[in-house]
């Protein structure tokens, strides 16, 4: 359970083997302003588009939430 406030980032990491992409990835936030009461279910979503696909992850301070496509916190 995540029970602080912090600064939610959307960081995207490109695979190193990858020396160029045929466009740059997209990414859309399902909402702009994301808080919830400390205890209380939070969902994170995002669309993102890459070519090649890339690893989209979530961090919180600067620390990775998880590595997992989807994640649920009891």
């Amino acid at each position: 359970m995540i029970t602080q406030a912090g600064d939610l980032t959307l960081h995207l990491i490109e695979h190193k083997r990858c020396l160029s992409t045929p466009f740059h990835p997209e990414v859309t936030l399902k909402t702009t302003r994301i808080g919830q009461v400390p205890g209380k279910e939070t969902i994170l979503e995002c669309d993102a588009i890459a070519h090649p696909l890339n690893w989209f992850v979530w961090e919180r301070d600067g620390v990775m939430l998880a590595s997992d496509r989807y994640v649920e916190w009891d």
